[in-house]
């Protein structure tokens, strides 16, 4: 037997272009790793410009995820 649901609940529809709540923790989080790789590149084959170029990598990234959630969270 189907259960209706109220109308209250199908008047709800999700914006496309909210912010992502978990976008701070997920650069936070990506950061570790990058610093966590950058130590492991650094300490076992002691080659300071693959680790600087590890976290010149991960750092773009980050900047350009965090710079686009900026630009689309404008334009609502």
């Amino acid at each position: 037997m189907p259960v209706s649901l109220p109308a209250r609940v199908l008047s709800k529809t999700p914006s496309s272009h909210q912010t992502p709540e978990w976008i701070g923790f997920w650069a936070l989080s990506l950061g570790a790793v990058a610093v966590c790789l950058a130590a492991l590149i650094y300490f076992t084959s002691d080659d300071p410009v693959a680790a600087s170029f590890v976290l010149l990598a991960i750092a773009t990234i980050i900047g350009a995820v965090l710079w686009e959630v900026a630009q689309t969270s404008d334009r609502v």
